[in-house]
């Protein structure tokens, strides 16, 4: 089974952590971004957690190279998320307060906390 066939028979899709610039450079050089974005209009549900929940969005806090930084992400959900908002300084609350517009505004959940849209 193709890779764009199994994703879209699944039910859910979920994106664990690490590095929300190096995902969406892998899924864009394989074609996943286009394939998530079909998946998310045919209403398979879409989750993940840390950098795998800032994809999702148009934007987020990165430290991928080194230095926090805004990062675009796939623009599926409006805004942006901080992830470890609370909890993990230097990519928490101070930086993306002070990201001077580079992020739009957006979400700050507590570690643990989940965020839950339906819809747009």
């Amino acid at each position: 089974m193709a890779l764009r066939d199994h994703l879209l028979s699944q039910d859910l899709i979920y994106v664990g952590g690490g590095s929300m610039v190096n995902l969406l450079a892998v899924w864009e050089a394989h074609d996943i971004a286009s394939i998530l974005s079909l998946a998310w209009r045919r209403g398979i549900v879409l989750a993940g957690q840390s950098a795998g929940a800032m994809c999702w969005f148009e934007a987020g806090i990165t430290t991928s190279s080194g230095k926090p930084l805004a990062a675009a992400g796939l623009g599926l959900l409006h805004g942006s998320l901080c992830r470890h908002y609370n909890n993990e300084p230097p990519t928490g609350r101070p930086t993306w307060r002070l990201s001077d517009g580079e992020c739009r505004a957006g979400y700050g959940p507590r570690d643990y906390a989940g965020l839950l849209w339906e819809g747009e």
